[in-house]
């Protein structure tokens, strides 16, 4: 027991956030963090171990999947058991919209979305409000201790797969070579500028627009101004944020190639990093990306195809043309010295496996950089969770499978947990 206090912990309420949601709430997460910060607390340094020492906990959480909203519900039973008795917990983001029934069930403290921030206020009494609050261009210190604990318990799960093969071994040495790239980009500057919130798609297994809401786009103005002033203070490298970046604009009544466009305009050196452009958007607006990575100003680009199957994509409600698409990526690949990744959606309802083969050739024969997988899990509410659905047991094998598949030089990367090997 301590025998006296220190100031700062006599005047300074102590909050821990803890984020288990995606990257693209990174600004949301800064913005709370200056609304604490602003109203008097110290924030906690810890980012993974509950801190015992904390008057209020923040969980944010994630809905995406059925994995991610179980984790979310195991850390806060986990918050419960480890934090001092009178600490307070809140729980906030997607999935407080995505399940509010099983939220109601075992949660029964103060909650918030990311559409409803301003219940903070109300909840810590604050002085000042967390919408004037600004969220940040840079945040790099912040991403970089982050992601580097991520990086080394993604390694240490890696290792655990092991068996011994040397192709295996290989396959992890590749694997902590792109993640510590990864992580490297993280100090080079990167000025974020986040051009709009929401999503314009209507996908059949996505849940998160119900937390998201509808595509808001920031004006091309506001955009221009943010990028000169990362011009001004010295920065080079950009990344245009977002929910849906490809379907910026349409709310607007303009796309995202008139932002493109905008941008190319400025003389002075720069290079973007473009995430989240699905399929569609990447064509509509493929002659200015083209550009983009003629001039050698892009260094990322990020077309999440989920499936290279049309039955699957009809199903989805991505209808895209696939062909083109393949023939348009492997276009400006040649044009360009940038990093190009995707996303797959493993085990979506009635997948046959030589669909899901049809996929791994389309990801072979482009040679993406990186590959996130995903496994589907049917969230309530969406169309696919009333079609035909596979066993989860089945689904695992799969992704296994396409792991096992997609050629070496791929950066193959599964957020969620994989059997062991037997």
């Amino acid at each position: 027991m301590k025998k006296h206090q220190t100031i700062e912990e006599i005047i300074m309420a102590k909050v821990q956030i803890l984020n288990i949601s995606c990257e693209r709430r990174s600004f949301e997460i800064q913005q709370i963090k200056e609304f604490f910060v602003k109203n008097g607390y110290s924030i906690s340094n810890k980012y993974k171990d509950i801190d015992s020492n904390a008057d209020l906990i923040l969980l944010t959480s994630c809905g995406c999947t059925k994995y991610s909203e179980d984790r979310t519900f195991e850390t806060y039973h986990l918050i419960k058991k480890k934090k001092k008795p009178e600490a307070k917990i809140i729980l906030g983001g997607c999935l407080t919209e995505i399940n509010p029934e099983r939220l109601s069930k075992e949660f029964d403290g103060p909650s918030f979305s990311f559409h409803s921030l301003s219940k903070l206020d109300q909840m810590i009494n604050a002085k000042y409000k967390c919408i004037d609050c600004k969220r940040p261009n840079t945040f790099v210190s912040n991403l970089l201790k982050v992601s580097t604990i991520t990086c080394l318990q993604q390694t240490s799960d890696v290792f655990k797969q092991f068996d011994g093969n040397l192709s295996g071994l290989r396959n992890i040495l590749y694997r902590m070579k792109n993640g510590i790239e990864i992580r490297q980009n993280l100090n080079q500057r990167t000025y974020f500028i986040q051009v709009a919130q929401g999503c314009s798609e209507s996908c059949s297994y996505c849940v998160t627009r119900k937390a998201i809401g509808r595509l808001r786009s920031k004006p091309i103005k506001a955009i221009i101004d943010e990028f000169k002033e990362g011009l001004e203070n010295g920065f080079e490298h950009f990344q245009l944020c977002g929910d849906n970046v490809g379907s910026y604009g349409l709310d607007l009544g303009i796309n995202l190639s008139h932002l493109l466009d905008s941008i190319s305009e400025t003389q002075e050196k720069f290079d973007l990093n473009l995430e989240n452009i699905p399929p569609v958007n990447f064509l509509q607006n493929f002659n200015s990306i083209r550009n983009l990575a003629t001039q050698n100003r892009l260094y990322g680009l990020y077309i999440p195809i989920q499936s290279a199957n049309k039955r699957l994509l009809t199903l989805m409600n991505r209808d895209s043309d696939i062909d083109t698409v393949k023939k348009m990526v492997v276009e400006i690949k040649k044009v360009g010295s940038f990093k190009i990744g995707t996303t797959l959606l493993i085990g979506f309802p009635s997948e046959t496996i030589p669909e899901l083969n049809e996929t791994i050739r389309f990801c072979n024969e482009i040679g993406f950089d990186w590959i996130v997988c995903h496994r589907f899990s049917a969230r309530p509410g969406t169309p696919a969770a009333l079609m035909e659905q596979i066993p989860a047991d089945e689904i695992l094998r799969r992704a296994h499978y396409v792991k096992s598949q997609l050629i070496n030089k791929s950066f193959i990367y599964f957020p969620e947990k994989l059997p062991k090997r037997t």
